[in-house]
């Protein structure tokens, strides 16, 4: 089912997502979602959303500080995806950006 479905999400400027690939503003992703997110809740940021509606597609924890925690969360499947399929957004930077983290932490 996740290699099935798919849709497009723009990243917000100056987000972190957006620097995925710099100067990529928009990216296919799979996507078996039902929900979605209504409120934003404190100290979290939109990072992307859907063209379509404008539902939102990413967040992000707000960091002021190096030691605040790693918080992001994507309507997609990253884990999912098949890294060869380039059609959709590559999910190894995503995972990346996430093990840099870990790694600083």
């Amino acid at each position: 089912r996740y290699e099935n479905c798919a849709h497009e999400v723009e990243f917000e400027p100056g987000s972190r997502l957006a620097t995925i690939d710099p100067g990529m503003n928009r990216a296919r992703v799979n996507s078996v979602h039902h929900q979605a997110v209504k409120e934003l809740g404190a100290g979290l940021e939109v990072e992307a959303r859907s063209p379509i509606d404008g539902l939102i597609e990413g967040i992000r924890l707000f960091k002021a500080h190096q030691l605040d925690p790693y918080v992001v969360g994507v309507q997609w499947h990253p884990e999912f995806q098949d890294p060869k399929d380039t059609t959709l957004l590559d999910p190894r930077p995503l995972v990346e950006d996430f093990l840099n983290a870990v790694r600083a932490r």
